[in-house]
């Protein structure tokens, strides 16, 4: 579009055309510039969404053990009006499955940025508990969003894999410790019978 009105007033310029055409054209050409920074200006912008960490790691100031339950049980009743939604109390078979060591820790059922996630995470925070929140499934750790209260659980050995081990140690020993049984001798007699029983080798004819 610019192109074609430069053409017209450099047409008009040469065909002889006054002054006033050129810078009527000129008039329409110019506002447009301004006019698009103007709405490019007022566009609004795309909102900056933060992007929260997929785990909340908070060690404590307390030698908490699953004993000390009964505060947390507590707050959450008072302060919601219903039993702790404990998913896991101590260690479970999918702990063992997953080889965590959960004995002194237990997993509520809330999720870390609900209302009540957020509540029980500042209790916690206020007693000096340990805690680790968890948003979402992390293959090999966990399976679901929750609150672990307590220490962080550490590795250990799965049951399944000890299992399998102390099963081919001991097809191992087995095989190690095969003897082959050891030979009888055999009497005169049965020798003596055994020869019996074999035909008896006629000699060749000579050629002809």
């Amino acid at each position: 579009m610019k192109r074609a009105i430069l053409c017209a007033v450099m047409g008009a310029t040469l065909l002889g055309a006054g002054p006033a055409f050129a810078e009527d054209v000129k008039m329409k050409v110019l506002p447009r510039g301004p006019a698009e920074a103007a709405i490019q200006r007022r566009a609004p912008k795309a909102p900056v969404r933060a992007r929260l960490s997929a785990l909340v790691l908070y060690a404590g100031t307390s030698d908490w053990s699953l004993a000390d339950a009964e505060t947390v049980q507590e707050f959450f009743a008072t302060r919601f009006g219903r039993p702790l939604p404990v998913s896991a109390w101590g260690q479970t078979a999918v702990h063992d499955r997953l080889g965590l060591d959960h004995r002194q820790a237990l997993d509520v059922a809330v999720h870390p940025d609900s209302r009540e996630g957020r509540a029980l995470m500042a209790f916690l925070r206020k007693e000096g508990i340990p805690f680790v929140a968890i948003r979402s499934r992390v293959k090999g750790s966990a399976t679901g969003a929750h609150i672990h209260v307590g220490q962080a659980s550490e590795r250990i050995e799965p049951a399944w894999r000890t299992a399998n081990v102390a099963r081919m140690k001991a097809e191992r020993s087995l095989v190690v410790d095969f003897t082959p049984p050891a030979a009888v001798p055999e009497s005169p007699a049965a020798s003596a019978a055994r020869a019996s029983d074999q035909p008896e080798e006629k000699p060749l004819a000579p050629p002809m």
